[in-house]
């Protein structure tokens, strides 16, 4: 756990562990107000309870037309038991693009994700980059810039209880294990339970909710600029313990971007990196970008045939293995 008014060189030693062990960790005393966090996990709500199916429709995400999950993934009558609102927020407005229940809480919206970005993303970034024995503003360039638009995205997600028999259709597993496209997901930590993340020890081990804590997880990204030193956190999404399996659960996530045509080759300028770091791409030129690699993963939802194995089902993007737990 992190606590970011702590001492700098013990909080480095600290998340270096966890980067290396199972890429997840939490931030506490983060600056963000548990009124400010609260008001989106209801804005979230408002989002799936008070905008009708028709209209639900209408902003639906199209990713294989669009390039994009900006939009609903609407809950289904089948297996399907979970749904989500992605907006990006280089591209928030106009409001029409939006379900009427959140346009007049765009301002609100752009203003809680700028906060995220400047009061947790930039000091978690630092400290990453110190643990890379680097500048702590080396890898802040890569996700703010003047004059160029941040490019985080916000998720809201909703959980709805299975049924008896769709529990046992899926073995109670509402997401496969995966590893987030992105450099670092960050999570706000809610009471309903669902969360697992795997151990070095092949185990899956909940995540348990803290108090006004954020919960932060290394992507695909950040793995391969550290050259596999820090390690994407595979994790996954089940039903609820037994206690409270009849519950509903509220996701609220905050998606760092970097901006695009950034290499994602190892950073050669790391010390660490060149002293642990494996060479994952052959050469810069066979190494994917930042956009790149979003764009591969996005391309090949639902339409990559999965090489079914025992203990992970394996699907190759643009020749890179990419896991999926179960």
């Amino acid at each position: 756990m992190l606590h970011i008014w702590a001492r700098r060189s013990e909080l480095v030693h600290i998340l270096l562990k966890a980067l290396r062990e199972h890429g997840f960790f939490y931030v506490i005393n983060h600056g963000i107000s548990p009124e400010t966090i609260q008001s989106q996990f209801d804005l979230a709500q408002a989002t799936f309870d008070s905008v009708p199916q028709e209209e639900k429709k209408k902003y639906e995400a199209q990713p294989a037309e669009t390039g994009s999950f900006r939009g609903y993934k609407i809950k289904d009558a089948g297996l399907n038991q979970a749904e989500w609102y992605n907006l990006d927020l280089h591209d928030i407005y106009p409001p029409e693009s939006h379900p009427s229940i959140l346009r007049p809480h765009l301002k609100e919206v752009e203003e809680f994700l700028k906060t995220v970005h400047h009061t947790v993303l930039k000091r978690v970034t630092a400290l990453i980059s110190l643990a890379l024995e680097l500048p702590e503003q080396f890898l802040w360039t890569q996700f703010d810039r003047e004059a160029e638009p941040e490019r985080d995205c916000l998720k809201y997600t909703m959980y709805h209880p299975m049924t008896s028999a769709v529990s046992k259709s899926c073995d109670g597993i509402f997401l496969q294990g995966h590893t987030d496209t992105n450099h670092i997901t960050t999570l706000f930590s809610q009471p309903i339970a669902g969360l697992q993340v795997l151990m070095p020890d092949k185990r899956w081990k909940w995540v348990k909710h803290r108090d006004n804590a954020i919960i932060m997880n290394v992507g695909d990204q950040l793995a391969f600029q550290s050259g596999g030193i820090f390690r994407a956190a595979m994790h996954r999404v089940v039903q609820p313990p037994e206690d409270q399996v009849h519950q509903r659960r509220l996701g609220l996530f905050h998606f760092s971007r970097a901006f695009p045509g950034i290499s994602l080759q190892p950073i050669k300028e790391s010390p660490l990196v060149q002293r642990e770091g494996n060479l994952i791409f052959p050469s810069e030129q066979e190494a994917p970008t930042t956009d790149g690699w979003e764009a591969a993963r996005l391309r090949s939802y639902g339409r990559v045939e999965l090489i079914r194995g025992e203990e992970y089902d394996v699907s190759f993007v643009d020749g890179i293995e990419v896991r999926w737990y179960n």
